[in-house]
């Protein structure tokens, strides 16, 4: 099963990193994709940026699209937040998968397990 996240209201930066980051995964224990589209209603998990996360009208019209959606708010030291779970920016390169872990695992939203891939690249 591969998870949808979408990235609201993140710098570029900090959007590259989490997809670097999704992408360089030899062996997953979860598959995620990025999702672009901002009329998407099929978000698992919405990463926010509490900076301008009351302000961000793209950030506000995914949630209402996706009303069930787990909200992960990344966030500078000492930074507030409403969202369930909470992602230190400072920390964000070797805490984003673990806390998506985490939030699939807590939340209810394990799927079908990641089935492994040839190594030469064909189904088998």
């Amino acid at each position: 099963m591969v998870y949808k996240l979408a990235l609201g209201g993140l710098t570029v930066r900090d959007q590259r990193l989490i997809e670097v980051v999704l992408a360089r995964v030899s062996n997953p224990k979860y598959r995620f994709e990025v999702s672009t589209d901002r009329t998407d209603r099929d978000i698992d998990i919405l990463v926010t940026d509490a900076a301008i996360a009351q302000t961000d009208a793209a950030q506000s019209r995914l949630k209402a699209l996706n009303p069930n959606a787990v909200e992960v708010c990344l966030a500078d030291p000492g930074a507030k937040s409403a969202a369930p779970y909470r992602l230190d920016r400072r920390l964000l390169m070797i805490q984003i998968r673990p806390l998506l872990h985490e939030v699939i695992e807590s939340e209810g939203l394990i799927g079908a397990p990641v089935e492994s891939e040839p190594r030469d690249g064909h189904a088998q």
